[in-house]
Order: C-alpha cells, then sequence, then structure tokens
C-alpha cells in the first residue's frame, strides 16, 4: 500500500462536528489513523484491474423465482394509528428533531 496518504486530524474533527460527535483529541488522532488505513485499502481496490471480470448480482436478483409479487392490502387507518405510542387526532407524535 504505497503512497499512504493520512486523514488529518482536522478532518476528523470536521467529520465529526457534522455527525454531531464529540471527539477527545486522542480520539481524533486513533481515528486518523484507523480512518486512513481503511482508506488505504479502497486506493488498492480502485487499482485493481477487473478487464473481463463479469459484474456480480446479489442472490435475491439472481433468484428472482423467490420473490414474491407485492399486493396492496386494504387496512383501516385508525388501525395502524392504535400502534403509535403518542398520537394527537389523525397525526403520530414524535419528539422534535432541531
Amino acid at each position: 500500500m504505497s503512497g499512504r496518504q493520512k486523514l488529518k486530524p482536522e478532518k476528523v474533527r470536521r467529520y465529526a462536528n457534522l455527525a454531531k460527535i464529540e471527539l477527545s483529541i486522542a480520539e481524533e488522532e486513533s481515528l486518523s489513523n484507523e480512518l486512513s488505513t481503511i482508506l488505504d485499502y479502497f486506493r488498492v481496490l480502485v487499482e485493481l484491474d477487473t478487464t473481463g471480470v463479469e459484474p456480480t448480482l446479489t442472490l435475491a436478483v439472481e433468484r428472482n423465482e423467490d420473490l414474491r409479487e407485492d399486493e396492496p392490502v386494504k387496512c383501516d387507518p385508525e388501525d395502524i394509528l392504535a400502534l403509535a405510542p403518542s398520537r394527537k387526532g389523525r397525526f403520530v407524535r414524535s419528539p422534535g428533531i432541531l
């Protein structure tokens, strides 16, 4: 894995801030090293010659015969709303996000 570029702790700090994660200086340094190693593996994958290699499909796509057709089912909205832990009228209540 030649040409290793270390992910700078400043970048880790920025990503942590975007994810609303608080990290100590030691955690930033540790994550910087760990993420750099992971990115190095991706660089190796990008360099692989895949000429002539057929794309693979997931088992679900290959075994399409096992899939059933979706069929709409009628249901009473009140039955669904009854499952909600909290509601106001015909709306489900949830904690505020922002």
